[in-house]
């Protein structure tokens, strides 16, 4: 309780906005802390909504001032963890403030203790939360969205206080609501979404959706796969299978798999389509194999040292050294001072017993270098699953990442078919938006990982978190959807396209400052045209 008190007094002391409630310090009184705080007149939104549901106009605009206040906490790495009617208060004037910022997470700081979830009230937490997994600024969007739908109905989105019956409707998808206007129940939707890639992106886009303009979807995402120690096997049925196996890698965003991969499975009974995956993930795919009808088995993993994949993945490096030693022999089998020298080291008395050495370990190179390279290919194809080995790094920052490249993969489509003037005036907007898929790769490679136990100082601890990092990746994206609306249009105008590249540079600069540990000086950046892969 103690650590909380010292966390909410040091997170709401770090932001400035009227829709936040001030505190002023923390205190202690009979061996009990406390902290000071602004003091407000009026009743909490939970007080309200015990009247019955609220005027649209009304509930949009204490959405508007929520959205407002958690973009200064969210620009600055906060998430609130905990919003709800409860920690909504509204003043005799008018007013909106958040209060109780002591669940959220900021600065790389984890929850305070494994029962902290429980603390929060289960019908507005992110099914995320509830989960125990991380989540980002989106789980903040998922809270306020439960709580415009209570609004705008007056009942619950998700009734209930037991977290595996709330986790259960909530996994279901976004309730019904018959009663709201077309405008509202799309944008309700879209924030209680139980993946966080289908929702709004940031409270940004919530409040431009609220002031009814227009934000682009969301590009279709790849499930949340984790790394773990179980491996899917998938059976050979019969001829046919190859195109659903294809359709099944393709929705896991793996790779179609090869010719000898399926021979291997044909021959063989069984062949290996996901290696290293959790429990969770295993069974999932599992799952889609057998709406497809394809059966599968789900074993442990094999050992983690494969050294057929590993020759084969490495065939092309072995091959290039390979390759570089030849001009090498070539010089020295001729007669030239360089073989003299290499004689008198290899202190073989005839030069000419020297140089046919020379030519035979040169022709049995050149041979070995042929025969190595297609073998092991034919290995790789045979041997690699169609999806690789998980990333065991963070997997929601993965799925960031991988958005993010979706995004500019779409941006790159639309520009194609522009006419050559346009393509020209976007041209600059495509290369930057080349540059954030980079600084992306960059920035979920660097993310630190949130330490068990948070602090218990008074003030913030410095440096990057991870929380940070994917509050500048969602940014990143958010810009790249203001990019995919300007390439959209049928004559994107050069106002609109300065506008979306201006955001891309702030977005991208903001990211360098912040963390600029992300790219220390001397790294090269890998080219914009690199390819994420799993």
């Amino acid at each position: 309780l103690a650590a909380r008190f010292r966390r909410e007094m040091a997170l709401t002391r770090s932001l400035d906005h009227p829709a936040i409630v001030r505190v002023f310090d923390l205190h202690e009184h009979g061996g009990r802390p406390f902290f000071s705080m602004e003091l407000l007149r009026g009743q909490t939104l939970s007080a309200r909504l015990q009247q019955g549901a609220l005027p649209a106009q009304e509930a949009h605009r204490i959405a508007r001032n929520l959205c407002e206040a958690l973009r200064v906490a969210h620009r600055a790495g906060i998430v609130h963890r905990d919003l709800k009617p409860q920690n909504i208060f509204l003043t005799e004037g008018g007013g909106v403030k958040l209060l109780d910022f002591g669940m959220a997470r900021v600065a790389g700081q984890a929850r305070l203790t494994a029962q902290s979830m429980v603390m929060g009230t289960p019908g507005y937490l992110a099914p995320e939360l509830l989960s125990g997994a991380d989540a980002d600024a989106r789980a903040d969007v998922y809270s306020l969205g439960a709580t415009l739908f209570e609004m705008l109905t007056g009942r619950h989105a998700f009734p209930g206080n037991d977290p595996y019956e709330v986790l259960r409707l909530q996994r279901e998808g976004p309730p019904e609501a018959p009663g709201l206007e077309a405008g509202d129940a799309q944008l309700v939707r879209r924030m209680l979404q139980p993946d966080a890639e289908r929702r709004f992106l940031d409270v940004e886009q919530v409040l431009r959706a609220l002031k009814g303009e227009l934000v682009p979807a969301a590009p279709e995402p790849l499930p949340s796969l984790r790394a773990g120690q179980f491996d899917v096997v998938v059976h050979h049925k019969g001829i046919g299978e190859g195109a659903k196996l294809a359709a099944v890698a393709a929705r896991l965003g793996g790779s179609r798999p090869a010719k000898g991969w399926r021979a291997r499975l044909a021959i063989d009974g069984k062949n290996r389509f996901v290696a290293g995956a959790d429990r969770e993930t295993a069974n999932f795919v599992s799952e889609i194999c057998k709406e497809l009808e394809l059966p599968t088995t789900v074993v442990p993993a094999a050992s983690r040292w494969r050294p057929v994949e590993w020759l084969a993945r490495r065939c092309g490096r072995i091959g290039a050294a390979l390759g570089s030693i030849f001009p090498l022999l070539i010089l020295f089998s001729r007669p030239v001072p360089g073989q003299t020298l290499l004689r008198i080291m290899l202190s073989y008395p005839e030069p000419r017993r020297t140089a046919e050495l020379l030519e035979a370990v040169q022709v049995l190179g050149l041979l070995f270098a042929l025969v190595f390279i297609p073998v092991a290919g034919l290995l790789m194809v045979g041997a690699a699953p169609p999806v690789r080995d998980l990333n065991p790094g963070d997997p929601a920052l993965t799925r960031l990442v991988q958005g993010i490249a979706r995004r500019v993969l779409r941006l790159r489509e639309r520009l194609a078919g522009k006419p050559a003037a346009q393509q020209m005036l976007m041209g600059e907007l495509l290369h930057e938006a080349a540059e954030t898929e980079t600084l992306a790769l960059a920035l979920a490679a660097r993310a630190p990982a949130a330490p068990l136990d948070a602090p218990e100082a008074e003030t913030l601890p410095k440096g990057t978190s991870r929380d940070q990092v994917a509050s500048r990746l969602l940014e990143i994206a958010a810009a790249l959807d203001d990019a995919l609306e300007v390439a959209g249009k049928s004559a994107p105008d050069g106002v609109a396209a300065s506008g979306a590249l201006s955001r891309l540079r702030e977005e991208i600069e903001f990211a360098r400052k912040v963390l600029p540990e992300a790219e220390p000086a001397g790294v090269e950046r890998p080219p914009p045209n690199t390819k994420l892969s799993r």
